[in-house]
């Protein structure tokens, strides 16, 4: 963010590092359908739509760990994910 802030054409570097926020978007669309995949079925699961996925995901990427959606039987995949 401070590099963003200091850079002297702010348009031109917010272009050229575009693909650093796509790699991150696949990133999260990959690791929510993932556990979208994994939970499908799972008791005392609370990813049960993609958005609830979208949300683990964010959560678990950027380690804020909010608590309000979890995978009761696959915590390796947020290990492997984060």
């Amino acid at each position: 963010m401070v590099s963003l802030i200091l850079a002297p054409y702010t348009g031109r570097w917010f272009f050229t590092h575009l693909h650093d926020l796509a790699i991150v978007l696949l990133l999260v669309l990959v690791s929510a359908l993932a556990i979208l995949d994994a939970e499908p079925n799972a008791d005392g699961s609370k990813i049960t739509r993609i958005g609830d996925a979208v949300w683990w995901s964010l959560v678990t990427i950027t380690t804020v760990g909010y608590g309000d959606h979890h995978d009761p039987h696959h915590r390796t995949l947020a290990r492997l994910g984060v």
